[in-house]
């Protein structure tokens, strides 16, 4: 398929949502999976975090052109085809995480280790027990798994050379100090062995205390730098995200020239849909008011850490931020810059009678669809100290009350945003409704499971089908999931780290309703994550398996996946109607039962509404009916007759639901059927 002609993408007949979980470098996954979507469907609803949040501004701006009759090379999907063939070169990948100039060591360590990880565990010996302690292991078996389980991390911390040679001379010299008394002893004997037995301990002191030198230099330097490098003042990151490069040390020479992420991300956004540098940048409100076309709408997940919460992206919630200009201009791409700028001139308003504070320090962060979608993935795309974090204010709710100038150090509440996959890395239920009238398809990355003694070949054609997989609707299996092997203190902290962040990505993604339009793309040794210096053919090898995934997933029938989501809405409205009728028929003693069986309930609701408009305007109202600001004793009337029948329909619906009867005792056992899994949750 050539998904560079853009004639590829003019007939799409029918419509999805897709989300996309966070998986930093396995993000290289989704371009070939959004093409491969888009020719058949058009894209209306697309969310993600984190890498996922990166494809989602690519995707929307593709479909933002496709909706605009844009077509032509390097615009819309054929611009994203492009965006594929371009991380495929050897060093763009790597080039993207542009660290500072003082952080570039760590950076160069990091993609170091876990290429050195990556290349121990090709082979895998620690699979099949040859590298697991055991008890009965002598000093040298144990002191030889211990080496080659060290082995990369030492390797990787020989790329601090400064504090590696420096410790090591001052090791060598420590060793040497040591033996001292030893090469006295032993050149005073005067004899031929006595003075070769000197020289061999001078020697061994030497070469063991720099070797010792060496490995705690290389720790302090590395240590040093984390300390310099991930604090406030840095923003708790390594790559600001924006550029320019700072040399050769990001990239292997010879290869394409770095260019920071999102100085990459704006341009390729810009550019796929049909936009120049110097226009103005894409925005969650241009792709939602296409002329003619269903709105196009983006969301991401960002997670604040002071709060300790996520958040949706654009913030949607009421929440009123203000950022300083300083903060972003060291994060952020000088046009989005200029684009934030003269938003901040428009006043929230949520934000009632407030203004900012005195001079051009502060800014009006966008609230809603202003926000130019580059913006929201870099809130999204923070991740964990390899990008810098994304700092905001909070506004409080008393300052936005009172009104006038604000005061920074009274009004205004730090909160720095980070990864949004540490909250929610699959934000599948983005986009769900009880009665969906088209399918979200959903792509998750995961590990691959081992076989054998060494991890299953994910390569080539073969080898690609085999790491993509797709529940069918029929598939009750509860074993299906992939065992990860706890070897280890170190394998059992990782699961804990895993099963807290994904734990609810995991059962989601096995209901009925939601498994059979999500599909796995499995990453194999050396694959995703922070190995930055994947081949141009294990990109090429994680591109064509997110094309599977996404070939597996555009046969899914709407017809099924509705007949699935609508028994699964009458489960769960059978189930909770029926517990609230048993509540009603509980109560029989207390109010005459009709014999519709919703006595209690009904005189309970009855009795709520008349006690809270009762408390209406006084020191002891309940949570109040109408607006607090149209407290007028007209419209708090009109409200509360608005609730009452509200609820009398609502009982209405109830008490016309028959009671279901039991079964009798030599009936057949009832057919399976999707358990009814609805559940009131936040957005994010």
């Amino acid at each position: 398929m050539d998904f560079s002609d853009p004639e590829t993408y003019r007939g799409a007949p029918r419509e999805c949502d897709l989300v996309l979980e966070g998986g930093i470098a396995g993000g290289v996954v989704y371009p070939r999976a959004v093409l491969e979507i888009a020719r058949s469907h058009r894209l209306r609803s697309l969310g993600g975090a984190s890498a996922g949040a990166i494809a989602v501004a690519l995707a929307a701006a593709a479909e933002y052109a496709r909706a605009h009759d844009r077509h032509g090379p390097g615009l819309g999907f054929a611009g994203l085809a492009a965006v594929d063939a371009e991380l495929r070169r050897p060093g763009v990948l790597r080039g993207l995480f542009t660290p500072r100039a003082e952080s570039a060591p760590l950076v160069d360590f990091i993609a170091r280790l876990f290429a050195e990880k990556a290349a121990r565990d090709a082979d895998a010996p620690q699979v099949d027990g040859k590298d697991r302690l055991d008890a009965t292991d002598g000093p040298a078996v144990r002191w030889a798994k211990k080496w080659r389980r060290a082995r990369p991390w030492l390797r990787a911390l020989g790329h601090f050379e400064r504090g590696r040679a420096l410790g090591g001379l001052l090791g060598g010299g420590v060793g040497m100090l040591a033996a001292g008394p030893l090469v006295v002893a032993a050149a005073t004997a005067e004899s031929p062995a006595g003075l070769m037995a000197g020289t061999l301990a001078l020697t061994g002191a030497f070469a063991a205390g720099a070797f010792l030198g060496a490995l705690l230099g290389a720790v302090d330097e590395a240590l040093t730098l984390v300390e310099a490098n991930l604090m406030p003042e840095r923003r708790f990151g390594l790559c600001p995200g924006v550029g320019p490069a700072v040399g050769p040390a990001t990239a292997p020479a010879g290869n394409a020239t770095p260019t920071a992420l999102f100085d990459w991300l704006h341009g390729h956004v810009q550019a796929i849909a049909g936009r120049s540098p110097e226009d103005p940048p894409l925005t969650f409100e241009d792709l939602e008011r296409v002329p003619g076309h269903a709105a196009i709408v983006a969301r991401m997940v960002t997670t604040n850490l002071n709060a300790q919460r996520a958040h949706r992206v654009p913030f949607e919630d009421g929440e009123v931020f203000v950022y300083r200009r300083a903060d972003l201009e060291a994060i952020l791409p000088a046009a989005l810059i200029t684009a934030l700028n003269t938003a901040s001139r428009l006043r929230p308003a949520c934000a009632g009678a407030c203004e900012l504070p005195e001079g051009d320090e502060y800014g009006w962060f966008p609230v809603g669809a202003r926000l130019p979608v580059v913006v929201g993935v870099r809130l999204s795309m923070s991740f964990p100290l390899v990008f810098a974090a994304f700092r905001l204010y909070l506004v409080r709710t008393a300052a936005t009350q009172r009104g006038g100038p604000l005061v920074p150090s009274r009004d205004l509440v730090e909160c720095w945003f980070s990864d949004g996959g540490i909250c929610n890395n699959f934000p599948l239920q983005f986009f769900d409704v009880w009665f969906p009238e088209r399918p979200t398809f959903g792509i998750n990355l995961a590990d691959a499971p081992l076989a054998g003694s060494a991890t299953r070949d994910l390569t080539g054609a073969r080898g690609a089908a085999a790491g993509v997989e797709r529940r069918a609707l029929d598939d009750e299996r509860r074993d299906d999931w992939t065992a990860h092997e706890l070897r280890g203190p170190g394998d059992f902290l990782s699961a804990l780290a895993e099963t807290l962040l994904g734990h609810r990505d995991n059962a989601l993604t096995r209901l009925a309703g939601y498994r059979e339009r999500v599909a796995t793309v499995r990453l194999g040794v050396g694959e995703g994550a922070l190995n930055l210096d994947m081949a141009p053919e294990t990109i090429d090898g994680l591109g064509e398996r997110g094309r599977l995934a996404a070939r597996a997933l555009i046969d899914v029938e709407l017809d099924r996946h509705q007949w699935v989501r609508l028994q699964v809405l009458l489960g769960a409205l059978e189930t909770e109607i029926h517990r609230m009728q048993r509540y009603g028929l509980a109560r029989e003693a207390v109010v005459a039962a009709p014999a519709a069986g919703l006595p209690g309930l009904r005189g309970d609701w009855e009795r709520l509404l008349n006690v809270a408009r009762a408390a209406e305007g006084t020191d002891a109202r309940y949570y109040p009916a109408a607006a607090p600001d149209a407290p007028t004793p007209e419209v708090v009337d009109a409200a509360y007759a608005e609730l009452a029948r509200r609820t009398e329909h609502l009982l209405a619906l109830m008490e016309a639901f028959a009671a279901p009867a039991p079964p009798p005792l030599d009936a057949p056992e009832a057919p399976p059927r999707p358990r009814g899994e609805l559940r009131v949750t936040s957005k994010v």
